[in-house]
């Protein structure tokens, strides 16, 4: 509370410089809101940062969180797409989206779009390993949450495996 407060202050002040026509100042200070709660706050400063910086894929990221609080899936899932656009390597970017399938369709078309996108991204050289963890540690959480303990094993054992080989 009191690290919200003192951060609360210090973007205060910098709302009275020239900061304050700073996408990145904007963005800061809509993690805030975000992060105390206070959402609409939140999303009216991202809809500033997107003015000021319409290819910022974190405030995107950011919309889509709060979209999905608010269970506006439609619109979660079109800003979600462009944070992707934007930014295709964020294996977080994937994962929300993932989140946006299974509170709309269920877990197993969540596990299936993540199993693509790991499939999609094995031997890739752009994709570094902890890309398809964090993919794969998703997909063990849904596996695990939809009483698939099997898959969940599984898929737990292929990510030690992964881990062992060098991660």
């Amino acid at each position: 509370s009191y690290k919200f407060e003192e951060a609360e202050i210090l973007l205060g002040n910098l709302a009275i410089t020239s900061e304050k026509y700073n996408p990145e100042f904007h963005l800061l200070q809509s993690i805030l809101y975000y992060q105390s709660k206070r959402y609409i706050q939140s999303n009216k400063s991202l809809t500033i940062t997107l003015g000021l910086d319409p290819i910022n894929d974190k405030a995107y990221y950011y919309k889509t969180k709060i979209y999905i609080k608010f269970k506006r899936f439609k619109k979660a899932r079109e800003s979600i797409l462009k944070a992707i656009e934007l930014d295709p390597s964020n294996p977080d970017y994937k994962i929300l989206n993932s989140e946006i399938i299974k509170l709309t369709k269920g877990e197993d078309a969540a596990i299936g779009y993540l199993a693509t996108v790991a499939i999609d991204n094995e031997g890739n050289e752009f994709v570094n390993e902890e890309y398809l963890a964090k993919i794969r540690g998703q997909m063990a959480i849904y596996y695990y949450q939809s009483g698939q303990i099997d898959l969940y094993k599984k898929t737990i054992k292929k990510l030690e495996d992964q881990n062992n080989s060098g991660m």
